[in-house]
């Protein structure tokens, strides 16, 4: 059976391991700085079952060790070993690990699975910051890739070479040929390899051979001294660039990246695997909020998140941000500036609650979904995002055919949708932008392939066929790309294109509100969702009715408004403190 991640459901304890159960461990002292070392009992010729000592040791006095990066593999099926004279079970991963790593020679390993108490969640909190040090101290870092990787000779031979290969400009390993097999397994997709890998003197790859027990890659080595820099990065910096990874535990997802972010303590001072992890997530979204990171953290979530999860709306799930909503978001995030410190005796724009399960956001709730296209292939499990919306709306706050023209265009080539520089579009409307709607087929599209990326052709094809006849102001948004070409201007064609086949693949939906503003808006959103503009976010957020309040759908663009100018607009209404559950 194939390796794979299973998402865990938040609100439930977290692993609970029948076969780490058998074996009782004796106490660390933490204040001595105590860990595991597993010493492994050389092979006899009248047993096949691997043997190994689990002693304690001050990690600074700790003796020459191995630190083992693995992927743990399927929990629920186990081998046995001997503990300590006692058989347990571990992964089938973990048992070929430590069985290769003693066909090699080395006998002193530390091991996450054994050397931790897994069920222990208080050793567990004082242990896991000690993880950076352990591998930093560690004489080599042993890379368990798995079974045979179908690598040839001719291959492994290359691999095996003292220098590494020239890589130029921005070349990527994985267009590699011989690291496709490589780089293809489950391993590079953990988020712990960040910090084991990044603090490591040594790195050994190794894998199970049908000739030879191990392979050791100097020239891998020298790879990663080109590539790797050991200078600390911010916390979220960290979260951003392992948005893709997947841990085992969800709470790991940020707790795996401490030991390798110099602000690590000022947003998690002690990691707890105490409480549940939907706790862990809320703590984490509290210490943002109050380190006035931008509250447009509030509205990070996937396509996929439902509305009505277990997590507070304004919590983010650190699980489940790969895929293009979250990705667009993040990236829009980590490129604002950072808010200037608020004056502590002036009012927060934003409260979380006694309970730490609500937010209080002052803000207006400026207006209400009425129009909405489809979103792009959408598995979301919402209906509603696979629907049109239709709006009957004519009320335009905009002057002449000119202006909505104008509007139009940078909602298509998704102005809004783009962080800082990147949102820069030319002025012209090009001529020939409504043969884009005419496309029917993957094989038109792939006549586009200059700016149409990795989406599934039949995929934008379907889009394009649904969300032609979008309604706006009375006629369909195919009706108003003809009328440029009457205009007499001209932009740049293949950029528009581009920028117009990114929001598509964006997932967002869409727009038109009852006040008659165009623009984006998140593929969960709903028609009767309410527009909110909340103080202190840099882009207006789609808010669903809950309970006496609201929970968060995700963000929105409105065209041609910038926030400080829907917030000029809306200086009039009814400031309110917006509860959001």
């Amino acid at each position: 059976m194939e390796d794979r991640f299973d998402r865990p459901d938040l609100d439930r304890p977290f692993l609970d391991r029948p076969f780490l159960r058998k074996y009782v461990y004796e106490p660390l002292r933490h204040e001595n700085s105590e860990i595991r070392l597993l010493t492994l009992t050389p092979p006899t010729s009248d047993s096949t079952t691997l043997e190994c000592r689990l002693s304690h040791v001050p990690l600074p006095k700790a003796p020459r060790y191995i630190a083992l990066s693995y992927h743990w593999g399927d929990p629920t099926v186990t081998i046995n070993i001997k503990v300590n004279g006692r058989e347990i079970g571990v992964t089938v991963s973990l048992e070929a690990a430590l069985q290769r790593l003693r066909a090699a020679g080395s006998y002193v390993v530390w091991a996450d699975a054994l050397c931790i108490n897994q069920t222990d969640k208080q050793e567990k909190s004082l242990q896991i910051p000690r993880i950076s040090a352990v591998f930093r101290k560690a004489y080599e870092v042993a890379v368990w890739l798995g079974d045979d990787l179908g690598i040839d000779e001719t291959s492994r031979e290359y691999l095996r070479a003292e220098t590494a290969p020239k890589l130029e400009g921005d070349t990527c390993l994985s267009t590699l040929p011989v690291f496709n097999s490589l780089l293809d397994r489950p391993f590079w997709r953990r988020v712990w390899i960040i910090q084991e890998l990044a603090v490591a003197s040594c790195i050994t790859l190794y894998w199970r051979l049908a000739d030879e027990n191990v392979c050791r890659f100097t020239m891998l080595r020298g790879v990663r001294k080109k590539v790797l820099t050991r200078q600390p990065i911010r916390l979220l910096d960290a979260l951003h660039r392992t948005r893709s990874s997947l841990a085992t535990d969800p709470r790991d997802k940020i707790f795996a990246l401490l030991g390798l972010t110099f602000d690590a303590q000022h947003f998690v001072p002690e990691p707890s695997y105490m409480g549940s992890v939907s706790d862990s997530f809320r703590e984490f979204a509290t210490s943002l909020l109050e380190s006035n990171e931008p509250l447009d953290f509030i509205y990070l979530r996937s396509a996929n998140r439902k509305v009505g999860a277990e997590l507070p709306s304004w919590v983010t799930d650190w699980t489940d941000l790969d895929d293009p909503v979250a990705h667009r978001q993040f990236e829009y995030i980590m490129a604002l500036e950072t808010p200037v410190p608020e004056d502590p005796d002036t009012d927060r724009d934003a409260v979380i609650s006694k309970s730490g399960l609500e937010l209080e956001a002052r803000g207006v709730l400026f207006d209400t979904v009425d129009g909405l296209g489809t979103a792009l292939a959408m598995d979301s499990g919402d209906v509603s995002a696979d629907e049109i919306a239709i709006t009957h709306n004519l009320i335009t706050p905009y002057s002449s055919e000119d202006e909505i023209s104008s509007i139009i265009h940078k909602t298509l080539v998704s102005a809004e949708l783009l962080p800082g520089d990147q949102c820069k579009i030319s002025d012209g409307l090009h001529g020939d932008f409504h043969h884009l709607w005419s496309i029917e087929t993957p094989q038109q599209l792939e006549e586009l392939s200059t700016v149409v990326s990795s989406a599934p052709s039949n995929s934008i094809c379907i889009w394009l066929a649904e969300n032609r006849s979008f309604i706006v102001y009375g006629r369909t948004i195919e009706w108003w790309t003809k009328r440029w070409s009457l205009l007499g201007t001209e932009s740049n064609s293949v950029q528009d294109a581009r920028h117009f086949f990114n929001a598509i693949q964006s997932r967002m939906r869409l727009l038109m509100t009852e006040k008659g503003y165009l623009g984006w808006a998140h593929p969960q959103t709903r028609k009767g969702d309410k527009v909110a503009i909340l103080f202190g976010c840099s882009r207006p957020v789609i808010l669903r009715v809950c309970q006496g309040g609201y929970r968060i759908v995700g963000d929105a663009c409105l065209s041609g408004q910038s926030i400080d100018g829907l917030r000029k607009i809306t200086v009039d209404e009814k400031v309110e403190n917006v509860r959001i559950l």
